[in-house]
């Protein structure tokens, strides 16, 4: 009698973080993975049918390590990316300039006296009163044919260090969530 070799498998990915997704009648069971390379999502049971799967072992230090320094870029990148938009927007006192190409705004300058909505058939507008510069007249504008010409200074080491702190403390899908990656475009 010949013995039957047993195949051992070893486990490629390492369970960063598991939670439950409860929707109406059933939940879903899913799994942030570590392969040595990026994190990754992955369903391993729901209620909904019978049977799952093992999403693999759980990760060790050295593999939360890993993915906490993998995740650092995207996360700076997203918050440098917001902190450029919070930088850009309009506020009551900024100086701004008309983005419009032709028509009596073309060129204009000035500073936003007052921002407020309009609503116009179920719609609604950003509009600006802006004091031109140098004649101190006042006009209404639409709000996006208007851009910030004192936009706020970035501080990249506050973001970096913002990043940082994050990554050290803060739980798997709140990282995910902060970093901007969604379910295909980062596993």
């Amino acid at each position: 009698m010949t013995a039957i070799p047993v195949e051992t498998h070893t486990p490629t990915t390492h369970v960063l973080a598991r939670f439950e997704h409860n929707g109406y009648d059933d939940s879903d069971f899913y799994a942030i993975v570590w392969d040595g390379h990026r994190a990754g999502l992955t369903e391993y049971g729901s209620t909904r049918y019978y049977g799952g799967t093992n999403p693999g072992p759980d990760a060790t230090a050295a593999h939360h390590a890993a993915a906490r320094a993998w995740i650092l870029a995207p996360l700076t990148d997203q918050l440098r990316a917001d902190a450029e938009a919070h930088a850009r927007a309009l506020d009551q006192g900024c100086a701004a300039r008309s983005t419009t190409t032709r028509g009596k705004n073309h060129g204009v300058t000035g500073q936003i006296k007052r921002l407020t909505e309009r609503r116009f058939r179920g719609h609604a507008t950003l509009r600006a009163l802006i004091v031109i510069h140098g004649t101190g007249e006042q006009r209404w504008m639409d709000a996006d044919r208007l851009e910030r010409t004192d936009p706020e200074p970035i501080d990249d080491n506050a973001i970096n260090d913002r990043a940082r702190y994050l990554a050290e403390r803060a739980d798997w899908l709140d990282l995910i969530h902060r970093a901007g990656l969604r379910h295909g475009a980062w596993s």
